[in-house]
């Protein structure tokens, strides 16, 4: 299954920071819909390694519990992992960030964490 790979991959890009922000939650962009979203499989992973996950996503409610630029401050690493044109104005503050869907400037206040996305 490509979703299982690729959570697991994301994770263990992941895994070496105490706490990580995940922007989008949704399966996709403008939908609250978050069945089968690599997203809450990559967060569920996460927190089952005990690390701190700051979830946000603007349309997808139960999961808006903090707002994006205060999750990737307090954050040691950002998965972007819904194309939300929100988060292309945040301030990454150079912080190791996986971009899935390729969303971000070049430009952008972004450290890449590795050369991998879905897009």
């Amino acid at each position: 299954d490509v979703n299982r790979v690729a959570t697991q991959r994301i994770v263990n890009m992941l895994a070496p920071y105490r706490c990580v922000a995940v922007l989008g939650m949704s399966y996709t962009t403008r939908t609250a819909v978050t069945e089968r979203s690599l997203d809450v499989d990559v967060t569920t992973a996460l927190e089952g390694l005990g690390r701190i996950v700051l979830a946000s996503d603007p349309t997808a409610d139960p999961w808006s519990k903090i707002a994006p630029q205060d999750a990737v401050d307090q954050a040691d690493a950002v998965l972007v992992a819904t194309a939300h044109p929100e988060y292309v104005e945040l301030d990454y503050l150079g912080k190791p960030t996986i971009d899935v869907w390729g969303v971000l400037p070049t430009a952008a206040n972004v450290r890449r964490l590795g050369r991998w996305r879905l897009a």
